[in-house]
């Protein structure tokens, strides 16, 4: 076990090494939680259609009631094109820094460090660090596709997973039917919620990472998932009310689609299991979910899983609704509300798959084990600037610490490669000590 580990170790950093070499950049992950915009500025290099590569800049500022931040983030990708792409190549990666003041707030009338005001001592968080964020092969032609290696990976439901695997994943078209298998493993060195990219340490309210099922090493933390989905007119399916312009966020950036939509626009089953030495025992769930397009242009999404966990059975849901408002001249308005619950069958239980990300609220990032959560949400977009909007959400928790986040976020670009963002909020919670406001500024520049 010790030379296997040591073996891991070596083929870890040889890896990074030959990064270094062929990207001359430093690398590491990001995620959602960083919002990165770099997926729409990788383009050709060199004149070539064989090689493409991008590169994004990121640096924050931030203040709360107790503290000030900072982050910075710098992300490179460079790919490999062969025949006409159906054979891709793709490594991704970065490195990131960042400062807080303080650490965070314990419980109420609780003080576990001695420290005045309540703070707790919490886990290290490397500040430097440097890691790879995609690293795979894929084939992709008509009708088929699989993806080999670390990747971002989303499952075809809802909200079960969205997470940074090391993997396969592969999906089979036939008609209005699509099949999807999915194999793979968990790294606590590149989870989308690890220390590097996610702002949930950065901020350090409630403490220094998550409660999480990762693995340090391969095989420790790992899930497989089938996945059937039947879509009503498939051909029109890529035309979804969403269209996304390469940037992760909690939203995509939405624009009215005239598409003649049916009642039920997608179907679906899986099944999915988690199994490891990371967890107590294994974990499998099932169930089913559909879309719905409803009068007035109303968007429903709905989901039901079973949970079956040897004396923790519940059943977990999903709800969203939510609709699109063509203004004119260039506005326009999503308004939405989603739930995300549990029903438990054996008392006493919590609902957690462990990689869904839900990432919801800024600084708290309420997630499945925070259930039952609720989220509503209003965008705005405008004409006057690239990319911009303004977007209110108020996300909480129904039970529990009673967790609610207010977030004002105010984006637009400019000169086709500056990205500023503006997110102010104030948050609540029976897990703080106080009350809390904050306001961040992110500037992003991608070439």
């Amino acid at each position: 076990m010790k030379n296997t580990r040591l073996l891991i170790n070596s083929a870890k950093k040889i890896c990074l090494l030959i990064s270094l070499l062929v990207l001359s950049s430093n690398y590491s992950y990001s995620g959602m939680d960083c919002r990165s915009m770099l997926g729409g500025y990788i383009k050709p290099l060199f004149g070539s259609k064989y090689v493409v590569g991008g590169i994004e800049v990121t640096g924050a500022f931030a203040g709360m009631t107790d503290r000030n931040i900072k982050n910075g983030l710098a992300i490179a990708g460079l790919g490999f094109n062969f025949n006409d792409s159906k054979h891709q190549i793709y490594v991704e990666g970065g490195y990131k820094n960042f400062y807080n003041s303080k650490g965070g707030p314990g419980r109420k009338g609780i003080d576990t460090s001695g420290a005045i005001g309540g703070y707790e001592q919490f886990p290290a968080v490397d500040k430097l660090k440097l890691s790879f964020r995609e690293l795979f092969y894929k084939y992709d032609v008509p009708n088929f596709k699989v993806g080999i290696g670390l990747q971002t990976m989303k499952l075809p439901d809802y909200f079960l997973l969205d997470e940074r695997v090391v993997g396969l994943n592969s999906s089979l078209s036939s008609g209005n039917f699509t099949y999807s298998v999915t194999a793979a493993s968990v790294l606590a060195q590149f989870a989308r919620y690890a220390d590097f990219c996610g702002t949930r340490h950065i901020y350090n309210l409630t403490r220094g990472r998550r409660v999480d099922f990762l693995g340090d090493y391969f095989g420790e933390s790992n899930f497989w998932a089938a996945t059937v989905k039947w879509v009503n007119n498939p051909s029109e399916n890529s035309q979804a009310t969403t269209e996304n312009n390469s940037e992760d966020d909690e939203f995509e950036d939405f624009t009215p689609v005239e598409v003649s939509k049916p009642f039920l626009q997608e179907v679906g089953a899986i099944f999915y299991n988690e199994f490891g030495a990371a967890f107590p025992d294994y974990k499998y769930y099932g169930g089913l979910f559909a879309g719905f397009n409803l009068p007035l242009g109303i968007n429903l999404k709905a989901e039901a899983l079973y949970q079956y966990i040897y004396k923790e059975n519940a059943v977990g849901y999903f709800v969203e609704l939510s609709k699109l408002f063509d203004l004119g001249n260039g506005f326009s308005s999503l308004v939405g509300a989603a739930m995300v619950g549990k029903i438990e069958i054996d008392s006493n239980t919590m609902f957690y798959p462990s990689y869904t990300n839900l990432f919801m609220g800024e600084v708290m990032k309420m997630d499945a084990l925070d259930l039952p959560v609720a989220q509503a949400f209003v965008k705005f977009d405008f004409p006057w600037l690239d990319n911009m909007y303004f977007k209110t959400t108020v996300a909480g928790q129904t039970a529990g610490s009673h967790t609610k986040e207010l977030d004002l976020e105010l984006s637009a670009r400019f000169f086709n490669h500056l990205k500023t963002t503006l997110i102010g909020g104030y948050i609540s919670s029976d897990a703080l000590k106080q009350d809390t406001y904050f306001g961040r500024i992110e500037f992003r520049v991608a070439f």
